[in-house]
Formats: C-alpha cells, sequence, structure tokens
C-alpha cells in the first residue's frame, strides 16, 4: 500500500523494521507515524527535527507507531570525528587541518535534500548543546519556525567560525549555545504572531523594514518584537552560571544592531559593534524565518558560498 504525507510517498516496506526509541531531550531524526490497522490513513506524530520531551516520548510509545528515518549515521560518525580531534588536540595544526576537512564533508554532503542537513544539524546539536533543555523545548513548542531557525543558525555560527580560522571546540561549543538563544526573548512572555515573525524576516532582509511593519500591529505585538534581545539577553544571563558565557552572551542583545543607527534596541552605529558582534548580526541576517528549513535550497546554497572550501582557513 502507497502513502502520502508531508510530501511523501512511501510503502510499509519503507519504514523502518523497527526502531529504538529516541531520548527525552534529542532532535528527532525521523517522521513517527501511527498507522492504523487495515487502514490507508497516515497520522504523522513526530516529524524530523522536532525536540523530543517527555510528551513526544507519550505519542510514540504506542502501538501501530512506524518511523520513516532521515538521519545519516555514517555522516553523523564523520562529523564527530572531526569534532573529537578539535576537542581533544592541543595542537594548532591538527586542528586547523580538522577544520578544513569539516568545511570539505559539508560541501560533499550538503545537496538541499532533507537528510544530510538534519543528520549535521541533529548532530552539532548532541555535540554542542549544554544550556537548559527547557530553551529548545521552549522554541519548538510556541514555533516550528523559530525552533528550526535557532538549529540553522546555531548550526552554521560554527560553520562559519571554522571557515573564518576559529578552531578552538569551547569556543565553538559557547558560539553554538549563544546562537541558538538568539531569539529566545520571543518565547518567554506573550503570544508569538505571525506578525512578529513577519516583522522578523523583514528587519533581517533590510534593517528598519520591520520596524515600520509592527507599528501597523498591536502594541502587544510591536512591544514582544522590540523588547525580546533585551528579554531575551536578562533571561540568559538569570540562567548561565558559567562565567565564560557572559561576555559571549551580550551578543544576544544587540543582535537587531544593524550597524546604521537604524537597529534596534539602541540604534548603535557599526563603531560601536566588536568585530564579533558583526559578524554574528551578519550571520544572523542571512538565516530567514521560513519553514522546512533543513530542506531549504537557499541554506544549502548558502553553506556552498559562505564556507567555499577554496578559501584558506587560516
Amino acid at each position: 500500500m502507497k502513502y502520502n504525507v508531508n510530501g511523501l510517498t512511501f510503502n510499509h516496506e519503507e519504514l523502518d523494521s523497527d526502531f529504538i526509541l529516541p531520548s527525552i531531550g534529542e532532535v528527532s531524526g525521523a517522521f513517527y507515524f501511527f498507522i492504523p490497522k487495515n487502514n490507508s490513513s497516515v497520522f504523522t506524530l513526530v516529524k524530523p527535527g522536532q525536540y523530543i520531551s517527555k510528551e513526544t516520548i507519550d505519542k510514540i510509545c504506542g502501538k501501530q507507531i512506524f518511523s520513516l528515518s532521515f538521519f545519516d549515521q555514517d555522516f553523523s560518525n564523520q562529523i564527530k570525528n572531526i569534532l573529537n580531534i578539535l576537542k581533544n588536540t592541543n595542537n594548532e595544526i591538527d586542528r586547523l587541518s580538522s577544520g578544513k576537512d569539516f568545511l570539505l564533508l559539508l560541501s560533499k554532503n550538503l545537496d538541499g535534500s532533507l537528510k544530510p542537513s538534519l543528520s549535521i544539524f541533529k548532530t552539532l546539536f548532541n555535540c554542542f548543546f549544554e544550556l537548559n533543555p527547557k530553551i529548545a523545548y521552549l522554541l519548538d513548542n510556541k514555533s516550528e519556525i523559530l525552533y528550526q531557525r535557532s538549529l540553522v543558525l546555531a548550526g552554521f555560527s560554527v560553520a562559519h567560525s571554522i571557515e573564518s580560522g576559529i578552531v578552538d571546540y569551547d569556543f565553538l561549543k559557547r558560539t553554538y549555545n549563544t546562537l541558538f538563544c538568539m531569539d529566545v526573548g520571543l518565547v518567554l512572555d506573550g503570544e508569538l504572531t505571525s506578525n512578529t515573525l513577519v516583522a522578523c524576516e523583514l528587519e533581517r532582509k533590510t534593517s528598519g523594514r520591520g520596524q515600520d511593519f509592527i507599528k501597523k500591529s498591536s502594541k502587544k505585538e510591536e512591544s514582544l518584537f522590540l523588547t525580546h534581545p533585551e528579554k531575551g539577553l536578562a533571561f540568559l544571563n538569570r540562567i548561565i552560571v558559567d562565567d565564560n558565557y557572559k561576555s559571549l552572551i551580550e551578543i544576544v542583545g544587540t543582535h537587531h544592531e544593524s550597524g546604521s543607527a537604524s537597529g534596534f534596541p539602541k540604534g548603535f552605529s557599526r563603531f560601536d559593534l566588536t568585530r564579533f558582534e558583526q559578524i554574528v548580526m551578519d550571520c544572523d541576517s542571512l538565516i530567514p524565518f521560513s519553514e522546512k528549513l533543513f530542506e531549504s535550497l537557499e541554506v544549502n546554497n548558502l553553506f556552498r558560498v559562505e564556507l567555499s572550501t577554496e578559501k584558506e582557513v587560516a
């Protein structure tokens, strides 16, 4: 019997013959379906990339649950091997060489399809994410778009940092976690609406456009949009006790500063921003607020163009 769901066409034989329940706190590497006996209907319970919470586990531990995996274990193991070298060696030459290997690995595997994209973002989350799990849960629970963007932005930050010659594992980890939390201020209180996400996308493209757009919405939506950098920074300052993060997370409060005095909340000029703040701001402007980011040709092309292996890692 053929099934057609979520734009996928598959038959029963293509479903995983057996699967082990994922652990709470992981990123889903598969679709999980409920398929009643003698019924052509398919009910999607969990999608690839979704955060695995206790509620998620409760959904997929019953009878007639099937999975369709989009996780490439071999690709994941190659990523882990490179990251282990970065983590466990003090030899700068070896780390720089591994950085080149990492970029080359991405260029060979990222082709615009779901499987390699999901595999890298899931692997990087497993390796690097170390903050309070409720952050990932909140983002996923409030907005699938925002959660996927957090995974992509954090993953891109690692690749971009390595391409820029940053191969210190601990710094890469802190950068990953910080950029994962870039827009956490949008989900701390108040309802995240489509107007707010549209404002974020407009502001990403052109500083000031999102601000102009949100003024035409409700005062509640406008307040949420304009105050989310400061709220996100205040939240992270409360929950992070590691002093190594303290200066790094300041970028959460400045990621909408355009450097041309048209950004917010302070309207900083380029000279008011550190070089690292400028890099993060530029990275943030490259990742769209849109659905199906793991499958986005725009995002995959971004990796290929921005992380060209022809550039020297130095």
